[in-house]
């Protein structure tokens, strides 16, 4: 039998996260995020993996049961601790 592949984690800096989009319409984006790859995110205390997906506000995190708001550390009560992109 193989051996399983450990994925490789590339941390993501939260201090990135703005509240205005690029072109100034207040909304949340982040430059290194995407929504072609899968993420690690560490929640309060919890870690969950899932992939983000562009709203009207900003980014939200889907993890397949539950939906969180990608909200800059230290705004709107944010639980977000950090951040990897998982890579196969």
């Amino acid at each position: 039998m193989k051996k399983p592949k450990i994925p490789k984690l590339i941390p993501i800096d939260l201090s990135k996260c703005c509240k205005c989009d690029k072109d100034g319409s207040g909304k949340s984006w982040h430059p290194d995020i995407d929504e072609k790859h899968q993420y690690l995110a560490l929640l309060g205390t919890e870690f969950h993996s899932g992939y983000f997906t562009r709203q009207w506000f900003g980014w939200l995190f889907d993890t397949g049961w539950t939906f969180k708001q990608l909200d800059k550390p230290g705004t709107n009560n944010s639980k977000w601790k950090g951040l990897w992109r998982i890579v196969k």
